[in-house]
């Protein structure tokens, strides 16, 4: 199962509007037919022709929305940026991808879905079928959720180490371990351990699971999958794995991240323990 399969194959039977991952405003048959297998069989896709028709979708949805998957022109010829910059701005949840044409006179179209918030583009005839699009797709997904969780922390985490969480969220398969962090980062263990001690934050490990957590929060609350396809997902080893991470950093039960409020329990949980951790005058050592 590839990560962009995981995280748009809803729970449970599709059964209409109240059960759409995917909304998807794009022209012409083969074009939607190549998305759709790259999307995945699993996947419950809405098309339309029209910005009007959109909007339409996305109040019936009722917020079920995974994955938009926009043209920069609906068949009409209205332009969809402004529509874009809407969505993306009061719905940060949900990953957004431009399909443009390829070549220098559609450029202007990239820049205005670039400028609207997309998260990732593919471009028709060119990356637009098989593994290329699939990586698209997990590519936009997995950057729109870690920016997401990492906007809802910033008030809490230092803007010095704002970086360091950046990375693990964003790019949890590269983000293993402490040293793979420390590399994706570009600075040594020994000085990513010294930056939490200075900045008064737990040690790299510990935030490194917290990321974790906070990321499978949102997989399992927001989107609906089991602790089981979170942790594959983010690229752990099971998930028990996951299970005893959560119990050990939250002390919060798996399943409570898979509530309504899932998310909202583990920040609030993650932001009790940086503060206990910047209030004290001797930071936790390293383990």
């Amino acid at each position: 199962m590839t990560l962009a399969s995981a995280l748009v194959t809803p729970p449970g039977p599709q059964d209409g509007s109240s059960q759409t991952r995917v909304l998807a405003l794009v022209l012409g048959r083969a074009e939607r037919a190549r998305l759709a297998s790259a999307i995945g069989r699993g996947a419950h896709i809405v098309w339309v022709d029209r910005v009007l028709e959109l909007r339409q979708r996305w109040h019936h949805s009722e917020g079920n929305v995974e994955l938009l998957v926009i043209e920069p022109l609906d068949l009409e010829g209205q332009p969809t940026a402004a529509l874009v910059a809407t969505l993306t701005a009061r719905h940060p949840e949900i990953a957004v991808v431009g399909y443009c044409d390829a070549g220098s006179a559609h450029s202007r179209h990239v820049v205005a879905l670039a400028q609207a918030g997309i998260h990732d583009i593919l471009f028709r005839g060119a990356t637009d079928t098989g593994t290329q699009a699939r990586h698209v797709f997990e590519s936009a997904f997995r950057v729109h959720r870690g920016r997401s969780v990492l906007d809802s922390i910033r008030t809490v985490v230092p803007a010095e180490s704002a970086f360091f969480f950046e990375y693990c969220l964003v790019y949890p398969l590269a983000a293993n371990s402490v040293d793979a962090a420390a590399r994706g980062i570009g600075v040594s263990r020994r000085t990513l351990v010294g930056m939490c001690s200075r900045s008064r934050l737990p040690v790299p490990g510990e935030l490194l699971g917290w990321c974790r957590i906070l990321l499978a929060a949102r997989l399992t609350g927001n989107v609906g999958l089991s602790v089981e396809r979170a942790a594959l997902a983010l690229g752990m080893a099971s998930g028990g794995t996951l299970r005893n991470l959560i119990r050990r950093y939250a002390r919060l039960q798996p399943s409570a991240l898979r509530a309504a409020d899932g998310f909202q329990r583990a920040l609030v949980a993650f932001t009790q323990r940086i503060l206990a951790v910047r209030a004290r005058e001797t930071p936790s050592a390293d383990h």
